[in-house]
């Protein structure tokens, strides 16, 4: 059973018992704290890392299936598949992203200079596969795609400040492409950002 269903069993269980619940989140920790009539009844630490995994047992069979497809690739072979971008707006998913829409231009970026500026990009794609299910299966999505020669959407930059740029749509594409060897990727970026 996942730690989050547990989590939120307690949850539900302290609110009706009259628990109060400090939670202060980290990037690597949740620390909770547990008082009732004025005490502390429990204080923990839960390490963030773990959350992040999904046991193979937690996952359905098309989910486990589909797991071990790409943990069990040839390395050569996963190496070969090449990122496509949907530049044609009848093959985008999310048409609004297209320049044709009329608030996106189309740019080609260097995608180790957009992950080293990015200010949301805290996650990597690893071979073993044994993170977190909702990041492997957006990954795993994209790499069914590119196998089969389809293309998808390119990632959507939105807001720079500081000299860094948040990518708002397509993250794991991004990470994804730059574990494959691309060196350049085709962003789209709203008409308002500017590019340096």
């Amino acid at each position: 059973m996942a730690l989050t269903l547990y989590i939120n069993i307690f949850i539900n269980y302290a609110n009706e018992n009259n628990i109060f619940l400090f939670l202060q989140n980290t990037k690597k920790n949740i620390y909770v704290v547990c008082f009732s009539n004025g005490y502390i009844i429990m204080n923990l630490m839960l390490n963030m890392e773990d959350w992040k995994i999904t046991p193979d047992d937690d996952l359905n069979p098309e989910e486990l299936k589909q797991r071990v497809k790409y943990r069990e690739m040839d390395a050569d072979l996963l190496m070969g598949i090449k990122p496509k971008w949907a530049i044609n707006i009848d093959e985008m998913y999310d048409k609004s992203g297209h320049p044709e829409s009329g608030k996106y231009q189309f740019f080609e970026c260097d995608v180790n200079k957009l992950i080293a500026n990015a200010d949301n990009l805290d996650l990597k794609f690893e071979k073993s596969l044994n993170g977190s299910w909702s990041d492997e299966l957006r990954f795993l999505t994209t790499l069914d795609l590119w196998a089969s020669g389809k293309p998808v959407d390119p990632p959507t930059i939105s807001n720079e400040h500081s000299g860094k740029y948040s990518i708002s749509d397509g993250r794991h594409r991004t990470v994804l492409s730059q574990y494959l060897g691309d060196k350049c990727i085709i962003i789209s970026v709203p008409l308002f950002v500017s590019m340096r």
